[in-house]
């Protein structure tokens, strides 16, 4: 049997030459790179394994913004009587029409914007919708719509309630928000426009 330090020497030597073999410094290179190839793979595995890629941004939308569609409506109270009275609708509740105005001059009618609500005596006719950029200019044509001055005095052609709605609708025509008057509007405005002249005027 050989001597105890022997065999410690032999122990010492093959766990060096295990702990060599092991080693990727012992592992021939990669001719292209001159770089260790075990090393070159561990490194890309890693790499590879644990990269994480940032989500890509959606690309920003160039069309523009949606315009904001809300219905008009035309309303009449008291149709056919003598409180017969008209008033334009826009997004259901905005109400707008002229009328005979608490102070100042009672010979002209006001035009107002009031919150809408239905009532039995009203009869609402749909005249399609009509189309905003933005709420801000949404807005800015209700103001401008309370704010019409009629022409004519109420007892003049050109002055009353109906007038002031075919003014407001040509102002949204004007700005671009509809067409145009609508159609059926036009119907029922010279139609009712005739009984006036006629009960007013004394015209055929």
């Amino acid at each position: 049997m050989p001597p105890i330090h022997i065999l410690l020497t032999l122990v010492w030597l093959s766990t060096s030459f295990l702990i060599t073999i092991a080693s990727p410094m012992m592992i021939p290179v990669d001719v292209g790179t001159n770089e260790p190839a075990r090393i070159t793979l561990i490194l890309e595995n890693r790499q590879a394994f644990g990269r994480r890629t940032s989500p890509t941004p959606p690309p920003a939308s160039e069309d523009p913004a949606e315009p904001i569609q809300v219905p008009i409506e035309l309303c009449i109270a008291h149709q056919g009587t003598d409180y017969e009275h008209w008033m334009l609708i826009i997004d259901s509740t905005n109400g707008f029409h002229a009328q005979i105005p608490r102070l100042g001059n009672v010979g002209y009618l006001k035009a107002a914007r009031f919150p809408f609500k239905l009532r039995t005596n009203q009869i609402v006719t749909g005249l399609g919708k009509a189309k905003f950029r933005t709420q801000d200019d949404m807005d800015d044509v209700f103001a401008k719509l309370g704010k019409i001055r009629m022409p004519q005095k109420a007892h003049e052609l050109g002055g009353n309630c109906m007038d002031y709605i075919h003014m407001a609708l040509d102002m949204l025509v004007e700005k671009g928000h509809i067409l145009k008057v609508p159609s059926n509007f036009e119907m029922i405005y010279s139609k009712s426009y005739r009984k006036v002249r006629k009960l007013t005027w004394g015209e055929e």
